[in-house]
């Protein structure tokens, strides 16, 4: 009984977040993936679309703009994984998994992460790939 109070004082603590072994519920990643994004960047960084289909295991698209290099950020998740796409405005691409090793699994941790790591590579140049 005791473990099952400590729980659900450990979801009130998260802000009524429901997880299970640090993954994110479905109905709770765009919310906390939009939070995390603003804390870690600041004025840097402004969520410009997003879009979700948690009946589709649950699968979302958020859309951000970085401002200081005029890029696109696309954090997409679905099932437990989320992957991270960055664009130029000339259609040139590349993802956070090809240039560092992270966590990609849906779990607040690894969101908060991923999220640290993409704003150390955002600081510096990056090799991007051009469609043919």
């Amino acid at each position: 009984m005791q473990k099952l109070q400590d729980c659900v004082e450990g979801i009130r603590e998260r802000g009524g977040l429901m997880l299970y072994n640090d993954y994110l519920e479905v109905n709770n990643r765009v919310i906390y993936v939009k939070e995390e994004m603003q804390r870690r960047f600041g004025a840097e960084i402004q969520p410009a679309a997003e879009n979700y289909a948690p009946e589709h295991h649950g699968w979302f698209k958020i859309e951000f703009r970085y401002l200081p290099k005029n890029y696109r950020i696309y954090f997409e998740g679905e099932f437990s994984y989320f992957i991270v796409r960055i664009e130029k405005g000339d259609g040139a691409f590349t993802t956070l998994n090809r240039l560092t090793d992270f966590d990609n699994t849906l779990r607040m941790s690894a969101v908060r992460e991923s999220e640290k790591k993409l704003k150390e590579i955002l600081e510096r140049e990056i090799l991007f790939i051009y469609k043919a």
